[in-house]
């Protein structure tokens, strides 16, 4: 609240007075805005420590310069009636600009962590195209378009006034210098991770109004040579700038939590993919201006514009690039995960989720006069001795070792998925002429396959297999559960035979022994 008084103070009677009471407002504005900045940041880099402090530090440097000058207005212009010039003794203006660059290259980043807020480095998620490179083209594209902007607005009629030697240097220097901080906190904001995101922002305001209030500054005392009480509205930009640069100061950082967090990670692409092209489209507006216009469009502008449009079009392209790899890279993830969700973690093959809709697919196929449904249920006999004498994790290794046999066993054309513990299905693709018989040379493939011992940590054990088959044909309309049920049926049909005959020749040993 306070800033806001101080500047409503400086600013409204610009527009009510005149005479010398204009001319004093004047002088004193500057001075006056300086060293509440000042003020300001000796309040944060009081608040402050470490990095914190650091580049509080040197852009306070900067408003220490700024202040010098408002005094140096106020002495010289007002006091000593002296006019408005430019010299080598002005060389000393470019420390606070440079002081500032210091700074902005010192802002601090937030810590790395993970979660929705959090921003990789550009690229990394598309082609991985070097850093530098992509902070390179973008700076350029900034860059250029504020020269071009700086150009038409001011350059260009200083050229026309003829003004050379000292004086033109050191106005091309004073606006650049601005503007370079500019263009440093947009690269900032797009490739970096500031931990004080609202300084920075303030911070980029701040260096606008300045180089605006600077360049048309600049051109009034080098080009014009207007007397003091003329220059009015261009200090205007320069109390916003000055009081903007105090504020940016002494804000604090918005605390980090997980309510901000996905407006955050919406907010980082943003200026990652659009901020660059900010200073580019205001290019293209003051040109889109000149052209309705009809003013003459001098070769340096158009150079400029020409070369800005070639940065911009290799921007494309390498965003086509990034676009497209990120694109596979969903897709493969799109996959990957959908093979998780369908397939079973330990042994590879299709689960029950995978199963059940295949099976309900091959039903209704059925149903519409299609072929045959041929369906075998498997089993895996004596498993639970694996798993109580070895453990469990010797039992899974066996079932990752049934799976790949499985796999062997049946055709291409075939769904092998793990139901359950030792519970294993097989839905064939293709029934044939004879769905049975089909079924039936399947389960002697499987039984076959499980026939000879599995090697397991140092031991063979000889596992075998029941399977129960199951055939829906157009004679026989059933649905999935009903198919399923009848080839568990016959699964554990299986099973007992196998059991009656183990225990038949279990006992004619016994008796042979006797």
């Amino acid at each position: 609240m306070g800033t806001a008084g101080l500047l409503l103070a400086l600013i409204v009677p610009q527009a009510l007075l005149g005479g010398r009471a204009l001319a004093a407002l004047e002088l004193c504005a500057p001075g006056v805005s300086a060293l509440w900045g000042c003020t300001l940041a000796a309040v944060g880099v009081a608040r402050s420590e470490g990095a914190e402090r650091h580049w509080r530090l040197l852009m306070s440097g900067f408003l220490a310069v700024a202040l010098v000058i408002g005094v140096e207005w106020i002495v010289l212009f007002g006091i000593q009636g002296d006019r408005p010039q430019f010299g080598l003794v002005n060389v000393v203006l470019l420390i606070g600009p440079v002081l500032a660059l210091r700074s902005v290259l010192y802002l601090p980043d937030r810590p790395e962590r993970s979660g929705p807020g959090t921003r990789g480095p550009p690229g990394a998620a598309g082609v991985r195209i070097p850093r530098r490179f992509l902070v390179v083209i973008d700076g350029l594209l900034m860059a250029g378009s504020i020269l071009l902007i700086i150009w038409v607005a001011f350059l260009e009629r200083l050229v026309d006034a003829g003004i050379n030697g000292w004086p033109f240097a050191l106005a091309l220097a004073l606006p650049l210098s601005n503007a370079v901080q500019i263009v440093a906190l947009l690269l900032v904001l797009t490739f970096g991770r500031p931990y004080n995101t609202r300084a920075v922002v303030l911070l980029l305001f701040a260096f606008v109004a300045l180089t605006a209030s600077g360049i048309q500054n600049v051109h009034w005392v080098v080009a014009e040579q207007v007397v003091v009480n003329q220059a009015t509205s261009p200090w205007i930009g320069g109390l916003v700038g000055i009081t903007l640069l105090g504020l940016a100061l002494v804000v604090p950082p918005r605390e980090s939590n997980g309510r901000y967090a996905l407006r955050d990670a919406v907010v980082s692409v943003w200026e990652h993919v659009y901020l660059p092209y900010l200073p580019f489209l205001a290019a293209v507006a003051l040109m889109t201006v000149l052209i309705v216009r009809d003013d003459p469009i001098a070769r340096v502008e158009l150079g400029l514009f020409v070369a800005l449009a070639a940065i911009v079009t290799i921007r494309q392209m390498i965003t086509l690039l990034q676009n497209t790899r990120l694109l596979a890279k969903v897709q493969e993830t799109q996959r990957s995960l959908r093979h998780q969700a369908l397939h079973d973690p330990l042994t590879g093959l299709g689960n029950r989720l995978l199963f059940d809709a295949e099976l309900a697919e091959a039903v209704d196929r059925q149903r519409d006069g299609g072929r045959s449904v041929v369906l075998l249920v498997c089993d895996l006999d004596d498993f639970k001795g694996v798993n109580d004498t070895l453990g469990h994790a010797v039992g899974d290794e066996l079932l990752c070792a049934v799976a790949g046999r499985m796999r062997c066993a049946v055709r291409e054309e075939d769904l092998a998925a793990r139901l359950g513990g030792d519970e294993f299905a097989v839905l064939l693709g293709d029934s044939g002429s004879d769905p049975w018989v089909t079924g039936e040379e399947a389960a002697r493939r499987l039984e076959d396959a499980m026939r000879p011992p599995f090697r397991i940590h140092g031991h063979d054990w000889a596992v075998g297999v029941s399977v129960g088959l199951a055939v829906a044909d157009a004679r026989a309309l059933v649905g999935a559960d009903d198919i399923t049920r009848r080839a568990d049926l016959a699964m554990y049909a299986v099973k007992k035979r196998r059991r009656a005959k183990a225990q038949t020749q279990a006992a004619a040993t016994f008796v042979n022994k006797r």
